[in-house]
């Protein structure tokens, strides 16, 4: 989440400058979304002084095209590779899906511990 309104405020400054919409035009085509907003209550949005809901957020990042919203609340993105390996752990049953996690429970552990003793 925004730890402050400067930081939700410079997330909307950056992504309202990189789209090239204008206001209006974000206002026109937030109707499309069944959102009827003002331009003064968008920049309001962008500035801070109000805080938008989450029909609004989800909008603003389809119009915005920000290809992973989560990543706005320290989220890290999915690679396509790591979202194979989540469908095929999901399509697991219950043996295999305990053997990639003690696999993976070790292999993390031994890499945490010898990135540690290489510091």
């Amino acid at each position: 989440m925004f730890h402050d309104r400067a930081e939700y405020s410079k997330f909307f400054e950056t992504i309202t400058k990189t789209s090239g919409l204008s206001a209006n035009e974000v206002v026109v085509l937030l109707k499309e979304y069944q959102i009827d907003i003002s331009a003064k209550t968008l920049y309001g949005y962008e500035s801070g002084l109000s805080m938008l809901n989450a029909d609004v957020f989800v909008a603003l990042c389809r119009i915005y095209k920000c290809d992973n919203p989560m990543e706005i609340f320290g989220v890290p993105s999915i690679t396509p590779s790591e979202m194979k390996h989540i469908e095929k752990y999901r399509s697991l049953d219950i043996h295999g899906k305990d053997m990639v996690d003690t696999v993976l429970d070790k292999e993390y552990t031994r890499s945490v511990s010898s990135e540690s003793s290489n510091v």
